[in-house]
């Protein structure tokens, strides 16, 4: 996980706030399992582009450390290695600084790019609970794709 990654946050206002302060988060993630296929539609027409969807987990550490479970629902070429589509993500863990534990819960896209083995992750933060609560923002992940649907990056 030696690659730094960056996902720049908004907290939300207290009550009586008016703005809030940004700030960019750095860590490192590493897939824990390739990611399990769920549901396939291969079409006959295409034999080596397939619709799927895909659920498996990442350790994170870093400034948040913990772990995740995600579902990617994508489009793979099977012969180009590229891949697009969708994840649901849901990270458990701990914010080192505040040393609170909590939750988050992002919605956003994936691209594998087959030629580079690289990994592209852009999400945004639909909410959160105990020292996340109060997070509003995007978070961008990039890595390597070590093989099909597993990778490690920042």
């Amino acid at each position: 996980m030696a690659a730094a990654g960056s996902v720049l946050l908004q907290a939300g206002p207290p009550a009586t706030a008016t703005s809030s302060v940004p700030s960019t988060v750095y860590g490192g993630w590493a897939g824990e399992l390739p990611c399990i296929v769920t549901a396939a539609t291969p079409n006959p027409a295409a034999p080596t582009v397939v619709p799927l969807t895909c659920e498996s987990g990442t350790t994170w550490d870093g400034a948040w450390t913990g772990h995740t479970h995600y579902v990617i629902t994508t489009t793979a070429d099977f012969t180009t290695g590229d891949s697009s589509g969708t994840i649901d993500e849901t990270f458990v863990g701990v914010d080192r600084a505040k040393k609170t534990p909590g939750t988050l819960h992002l919605i956003g896209t994936v691209t594998a790019d087959g030629a580079t083995n690289t990994l592209v992750i852009k999400e945004h933060i639909t909410g959160g609970s105990g020292a996340f609560a109060e997070l509003t923002g995007n978070a961008v992940f990039e890595g390597t794709q070590l093989s099909g649907l597993v990778g490690h990056g920042g």
